[in-house]
């Protein structure tokens, strides 16, 4: 159990399948080339005991020829973008929620930790927040996802303009407060409802602008839901929102804020 400890394995430590033997023959159709991130908490990984914590698990990241901001942030529960530091150089990679795999924790002792390979800790937050979102995002009441269709309809084409294009490619999250978010409300009673506009810290300067403008267009298309009580749009940087505002926020699951050239459509996880 030292040797695991010794060798420097961490959530998040990467190597290959290539690394042991074990690995090539147990998992023959994950690509040799891949980088494997282990995804276990640090503390089961170093657990002194193997018959509390005998597994261990790994998830498949795949190079890809850019960064996809269409699928960064974690804003796709089904794939995840990222930048993984390869020999002092930024990598981009993609995930996928499906290519994740068990194997023994002892098998850890037979290698170590690719030393070239780093996931910055900002990478590392956003891939465990996106691993447990795969469980305990919200489900919001078909009635409001009814009443606020038609907003939800026009934002996302007017994200696709190139005037706020890169501006949405910043979003972060969405956080809906919304009081009755798991009632199916009747007819004749209004859900109240705010948005705030979580932004990547390291770009809210250079986008301020066009931030405002895809701010005052959803307030425009939400003031307009029937059935929708709209208090407005707030918008922070995701260095600034306090533990206290984030609890009263719902993350809503965009598959896409911001769209690359390749022609793909934006979806949100309720349409699927």
């Amino acid at each position: 159990m030292s040797t695991i400890k010794s060798q420097g394995w961490r959530q998040g430590s990467v190597f290959y399948r290539t690394d042991s033997w074990s690995l090539q023959s147990w998992f023959p159709s994950v690509p040799a080339n891949a980088f494997l991130i282990l995804i276990t908490h640090t503390c089961s990984v170093v657990n002194a005991s193997y018959q509390k914590e005998p597994r261990a698990e790994f998830l498949v990241a795949c190079r890809t020829d850019k960064y996809r901001k269409d699928v960064s942030y974690g804003r796709n529960s089904r794939q995840l973008s990222m930048k993984l530091v390869v020999a002092g150089k930024e990598v981009p990679v993609l995930a996928n929620i499906y290519d994740k795999y068990t194997f023994g924790r002892h098998w850890l002792e037979d290698f170590s930790p690719a030393n070239e390979v780093s996931i910055p800790e900002n990478e590392l937050r956003t891939l465990t927040t996106w691993l447990s979102r795969r469980y305990t995002r919200p489900a919001f009441p078909n009635e409001f996802n009814i009443r606020i269709g038609s907003a939800i309809d026009k934002i996302k084409k007017r994200l696709k303009k190139a005037d706020v294009k890169d501006a949405a490619g910043c979003i972060a999250s969405v956080g809906l407060d919304i009081p009755q978010y798991d009632i199916e409300l009747p007819e004749d009673e209004d859900y109240e409802l705010g948005v705030t506009l979580i932004i990547d810290s390291r770009e809210f300067e250079l986008h301020r602008a066009a931030l405002s403008v895809i701010s005052d267009f959803i307030d425009e298309q939400f003031s307009c839901c029937t059935g929708i009580a709209f208090i407005g749009v707030d918008t922070v940087g995701d260095d600034v929102l306090t533990v206290a505002a984030s609890r009263s926020l719902k993350l809503y699951d965009f598959d896409n804020l911001s769209l690359q050239d390749d022609g793909a459509e934006l979806l949100l996880e309720t349409d699927i």
